[in-house]
């Protein structure tokens, strides 16, 4: 079955053997075999009937020493459940292991010699876990266009007695899906082969479609083909402790690092301050470690949230670099394709030889404005992209950009430019402050606090890129009730190469947890009938949190769209007792 199979023969030492191999009946292929030793040990594992498992080990060795002792060990789920000492008679071992001692799935046997070294190793898939089946049944076999439809969900195990089950329901369209493999993924075999063995399992479900010869024989050829493997036996020997490197997280988290600004060397023991931009999240501090790391645990948001951090080394100086961790995301592989992408070989065709069929007249009137549609005013809305212009703000949007770009250049002190040019901000020229409600305005400058107005007050206006207006110095992280206006100087070319990273600031976003949203299922009244079908919805429904009662009990309804043909309903879920529970329909929609 895709491409693997296995056979059995006995080498003879000192010879070499090849293997051929016809591919799809046209090509064939040739590979060498390792050459048999002298000396060595094996372990070969197969089945004895329909409850038993047999395990021969047999060693071959030309050395006159005593009989060799080994230690095989049985794993499944991380944990040792056999182990037991052999001694071989004659160069031979067998054991034979009951199957109802065995766990569910894939276990794992591993041979020791006396110096407890691993000599040989093998994948074995005893016991198919249980799986609960769960009934699903609609109240008809046919449904109309927009029709309600009512399902009862019954959960029992194989003794009828009912199970609280937690499901996941969906109901769709098949021939509207991508095109699908003939055995796809299913929550059993992703719990018990996905989740066990490296690499891609093509037509998973194949596995576990029958209890046949054929099947079983593919499964273990499975077992045999996948290069699965734990950790080092030697780790176990040492009793070391493995690390984690990538440790389950309970919350969301803030890691990154501070280094000086002109040595990029690690600042240790720095402080480092978190302030968050209209959000709940209050103002945090944290330390650095030896390496210059830090980290902002128990974080709890929803959506995206912008934040300012500011970096201090132990001294309060803010000559320094914050670099924040970022992961980088894969996508998954796409193994399939919507049907109607799917190239066909017999059916080439291209645009020149298309044109060519057909009657000049008529490629003639594609291109005539009398063949066309004249449509009413169509208005296009839209926004301009903003540029990145560089500057680091400790805030999202202002409520007020004065841009001096776009001013004449006919002022001489920057506080002239932009005096009542800011809705609701006054100039005292007495005091050379700014007020706006009430209240007195803070200065910064490049983000640093201006506490005397009067030098800003001296500096040309030409030498200034924006002056941006803050209403509330809280949206900046700042504790002032009243407004902010920041002056950004404009940065001349002798700096294009030096490194862009703020001093001692950072900015950014963090993505938060997603808001909730309930799957849309809209509501018909079967006695309307529209005059346009203009539902053709995929997916019909789906719930991912379904539960069943004590009694086993559980009922759905939802409304079909205006697509005829068949429909597929799949269940799947776990009991409160951990076992996995799946099932499915089919209805048909008519006219």
């Amino acid at each position: 079955f895709k491409g693997m199979g296995s056979f059995t023969m006995i080498p003879l030492p000192g010879k070499r053997y090849r293997a051929e191999v016809m591919v799809a009946n046209q090509f064939s292929m040739e590979a060498e075999l390792p050459t048999a030793q002298a000396e060595g040990v094996a372990m070969a594992i197969a089945k004895k009937g329909n409850d038993q498992l047999g395990i021969k080990i047999s060693e071959q060795t030309v050395s006159t020493n005593n009989a060799s002792a080994f230690t095989i060990v049985g794993r499944a789920a991380g944990e040792v459940f056999y182990k037991k000492e052999i001694g071989l008679e004659n160069g031979v071992s067998n054991l034979e292991l009951k199957k109802d001692i065995l766990p569910a799935g894939i276990i794992q046997f591993t041979l020791f010699d006396n110096n407890l070294v691993p000599r040989c190793e093998r994948l074995v898939f005893a016991n198919t876990p249980e799986v609960i089946n769960v009934s699903i049944k609609p109240e008809e076999g046919e449904y109309s266009r927009r029709g309600k439809v009512n399902m009862d969900i019954e959960a029992f195990d194989a003794k009828d007695n009912p199970c609280r089950t937690n499901l996941s329901v969906s109901a769709y369209h098949p021939e509207t899906q991508l095109k699908m493999e003939e055995y796809p993924n299913n929550i059993l075999s992703q719990f018990v082969l996905g989740s066990e063995l490296k690499g891609i399992i093509e037509e998973p479900g194949y596995y576990f479609k029958d209890d046949s010869i054929s099947t079983q024989t593919a499964l273990d050829n499975l077992m045999l083909t996948h290069g699965w493997r734990h950790f080092e036996w030697k780790e176990i020997e040492q009793d070391k402790m493995l690390s984690m490197e990538y440790p389950a997280e309970e919350s969301i988290q803030l890691r990154g690092s501070v280094k000086n600004y002109y040595t990029k060397k690690p600042i240790s023991n720095g402080t480092v301050t978190m302030m968050t931009i209209k959000s709940l999240l209050s103002v945090k501090d944290q330390k650095t470690d030896s390496l210059g790391r830090f980290i902002f645990p128990d974080l709890y948001f929803n959506d995206t949230v912008k934040v300012t951090l500011q970096a201090e080394n132990k001294k309060g100086k803010m000559n320094t670099i914050i670099e924040l961790d970022k992961r980088s995301s894969i996508s998954p592989a796409a193994h399939y394709l919507p049907v109607t992408y799917q190239y066909k070989q017999e059916n080439q065709e291209t645009t020149t030889d298309y044109l060519s069929t057909i009657n000049p007249q008529v490629i003639n009137r594609k291109w005539h404005l009398s063949d066309t549609i004249l449509l009413n005013q169509v208005n296009v809305h839209g926004y301009k992209q903003k540029k990145n212009d560089g500057l680091v703000r400790m805030y999202g949007d202002a409520d007020f950009v004065f841009d001096m770009d776009k001013q004449d250049n006919v002022y001489s002190s920057v506080f002239d430019a932009i005096d009542g040019k800011i809705p609701g901000v006054i100039l005292d020229q007495a005091t050379d402050t700014f007020r706006a409600r009430g209240q007195t305005l803070l200065i910064y400058l490049d983000g640093i606090r201006v506490d005397d107005p009067y030098l800003l007050s001296t500096f040309s206006s030409n030498l200034f890129d924006k002056v941006e207006y803050v209403k509330m110095g809280i949206t900046a992280g700042i504790n002032y009730p009243g407004g902010i206006l920041y002056f950004y100087m404009k940065r001349g070319k002798m700096f294009e190469n030096v490194n862009n990273l703020s001093m001692g600031i950072k900015g950014d976003d963090i993505i938060g947890y997603s808001v909730i949203r309930q799957f849309y299922s809209p509501k018909y009244n079967p006695e309307e009938v529209p005059e346009n079908r203009n539902d053709f919805r995929n997916t019909l429904y789906w719930n991912p949190v379904l539960q069943t009662d004590s009694t086993g009990m559980a009922n759905l309804s939802y409304f079909n769209s205006d697509q005829t043909g068949e429909v597929e309903v799949v269940v799947e879920g776990v009991t409160s007792d951990g076992k996995l529970c799946r099932g499915s329909c089919k209805y048909n929609v008519i006219p």
